[in-house]
């Protein structure tokens, strides 16, 4: 989903360069213009070939706004820089090449990094929520609830629906840690389990020895 979002930003990109550099700036008709096809294709081929060695899946959902902007740019000023050799080999790079050079990789930075978030948001926020997808309920405790659900969004848990927190060292139900119910504890959390439709269980509690952990499982 990823890859062939940044793939059709980079075209759009590529279209809205030309039709503002050369259509309104430059004032020449872009319909004619042949070599338009043959550099967007070249433009496509840095672009694909920028992505594929730079995972731009690694650490997606770890990334924050601005260090999503930071990574946008970084992306695309590689890609500005293979773009840019392969114009200059084939020996275009007059004016109308270079403007629209450089207005494809700044539309493209905006486009790209604003798809990104729209893709966490929808991914985070809607499709994480999908009934579809595998019910996860997790079993911790109050201190350390915050960074389970954290680690556990930035897992790529995602793909799965939190449905609620059991917090087993102190009696919370009815609150909300991180938007995330708290809809048992430690005395009703298995009947909350086998009443509901819960298709996996997270346990995040301390244990040192183990020990801890054995009237929970048993």
């Amino acid at each position: 989903l990823l890859y062939f979002t940044d793939i059709v930003m980079v075209f759009i990109s590529y279209v809205l360069a030309n039709i503002i550099w050369l259509g309104f700036i430059k004032k020449l008709s872009i319909t004619t213009r042949a070599d338009l096809f043959e550099n967007l294709g070249i433009m496509l081929f840095s672009f694909i070939f920028v992505l594929f060695i730079f995972n731009v899946n690694k650490d997606f959902f770890r990334r924050g706004n601005f260090e999503e902007l930071l990574y946008c740019s970084k992306i695309n000023l590689i890609f500005a820089s293979v773009y840019a050799v392969i114009l200059f080999v084939k020996g275009d790079m007059a004016t109308p090449s270079r403007g629209v050079y450089v207005f494809t990789v700044i539309f493209n930075i905006l486009l790209m990094f604003v798809s990104h978030l729209i893709i966490k948001y929808y991914l985070k926020r809607i499709y994480r929520n999908k009934k579809k997808n595998t019910q996860l309920y997790i079993i911790t405790t109050k201190a350390r609830a915050e960074m389970a659900i954290r680690q556990l969004q930035e897992d790529g848990a995602w793909l799965k629906r939190l449905f609620g927190l059991a917090i087993i060292d102190e009696d919370m139900v009815g609150k909300t840690i991180l938007d995330i119910p708290v809809t048992s504890n430690f005395h009703t959390m298995v009947k909350y389990v086998k009443d509901e439709a819960i298709d996996e269980v997270f346990i995040d509690v301390p244990y040192d020895t183990g020990n801890s952990l054995r009237d929970l499982i048993m």
